[in-house]
């Protein structure tokens, strides 16, 4: 059974934002971004890009300090955090060290939190998960969401479901939350090479039906449940699985390698991918698998729908919410291998029926114009909103 009744039994919904019509003041405001930027991923380029369009400027010095706080207090009004993990956690030295500095780190998170709201900035936070994916301190973890979840001003999501974890977990009051969808990825990559060039040279014949588990290897993306899958396909089966992105999990990496290496319908291409590689692989393949099941925002899911290729995801309420039910695609159990293989033998049974998926999720993603989720993010990050 899939879990959309989940999206019922949550009785405090938050409103969806505004209308993409409603005015913002043009008067040119600074908003401090933290992260600054993604290296493999457009979200923040696109989103702030077109918050300028809304008078909203990214200011590309900002450092989340006390000194900074208190010099910018003047021409800086809003503070919007994304992944705040690498506002409190130390990444570097030796595993004890790490843990001991990620602590006094995390002091410094919170005395900044606070310095901002006496220096009167406005905090928001959008929240693409409520704990990091990868945890080394859950209690640090929690410590730090519940602290920024009640000193931020307002908190954005994605999805209701994950606002509906927002309230479980955090306990925020309902006022606080709005649910602005994820813009596409419509247009964004740019084209590349034929779907027959590409499968010629992965060596891929044109009769096989390709699955594509595209974006970085890190253990919490399921990777691993899906060659467990895969394996279980019969070797006479006309099939394809391309992993593709670049490795930060080395033993991850590893196992697929290893995968690949007893099974050649396996075709790892673990590195960057470059922008052009990013659609002749998504043309090349017959539908994506997006294997994670621990909820929360994915932007490889919208990535495939917005490249007209149907998704395999797991049936959490987050991606039953994106695809719109299972037009766009197919869903397996969490955490159930044979639900997997179920949904992959599913899938490549039905070329026809995969593409006209693959069609749905385009006319989704271009719902999700990222002029509209910046319209509605806008007035949630003017220093006048009503907190």
């Amino acid at each position: 059974m899939l879990h959309t009744d989940l999206l019922a039994q949550c009785s405090s919904r938050p409103p969806v934002a505004a209308s993409a019509a409603a005015q913002v003041t043009r008067r040119r405001e600074l908003v401090a971004c933290f992260p600054h930027a993604l290296t493999s991923n457009p979200y923040l380029h696109l989103l702030y890009t077109s918050l300028a369009q809304a008078g909203l400027e990214q200011d590309r010095d900002a450092q989340f300090t006390v000194g900074w706080l208190w010099a910018a207090r003047r021409r800086v009004r809003s503070l919007h955090i994304h992944w705040p993990d690498g506002l409190y956690r130390h990444e570097r030295g030796p595993r004890r060290l790490r843990g001991l500095l990620s602590w006094v780190k995390l002091g410094a998170f919170l005395v900044r939190l606070l310095t901002a709201r006496l220096l009167r900035y406005r905090i928001v936070w959008t929240v693409h998960q409520v704990r990091p994916h990868e945890t080394t301190s859950k209690l640090r973890d929690t410590i730090a969401a519940l602290a920024l979840g009640h000193l931020s001003h307002a908190l954005i999501t994605h999805e209701r479901a994950t606002a509906c974890h927002v309230q479980a977990e955090l306990h925020v009051p309902k006022r606080k939350l709005t649910v602005v969808p994820h813009g596409s990825y419509v247009g964004v990559y740019p084209r590349g090479r034929p779907r027959s060039a590409v499968r010629e040279a992965l060596r891929i014949p044109e009769s096989n039906f390709v699955f594509l588990c595209f974006g970085e290897l890190r253990a919490y993306k399921g990777v691993a449940t899906l060659l467990d899958a895969f394996a279980g396909i019969p070797a006479g089966r006309a099939v394809t699985l391309i992993v593709a992105g670049h490795p930060k999990d080395r033993a991850l990496a590893e196992t697929v390698q290893a995968a690949a290496a007893k099974d050649p319908r396996i075709v790892p291409i673990l590195r960057f991918t470059l922008p052009e590689e990013v659609t002749e692989l998504f043309d090349a393949a017959d539908a994506a698998v997006v294997p994670r099941t621990d909820g929360g925002t994915s932007g490889s899911l919208v990535l495939a729908l917005s490249l007209a290729t149907p998704v395999i995801a797991a049936g959490v309420p987050g991606n039953v919410e994106v695809m719109s039910g299972a037009r766009a695609g197919w869903f397996f159990q969490a955490d159930d291998t044979a639900s997997l293989g179920a949904a992959l033998e599913i899938a490549r049974s039905d070329r026809a029926d995969a593409q006209a998926r693959g069609k749905a999720g385009l006319q989704l993603a271009l719902e999700r114009p990222w002029a509209k989720t910046a319209a509605r993010t806008a007035p949630l990050l003017m220093p006048t909103a009503r907190t």
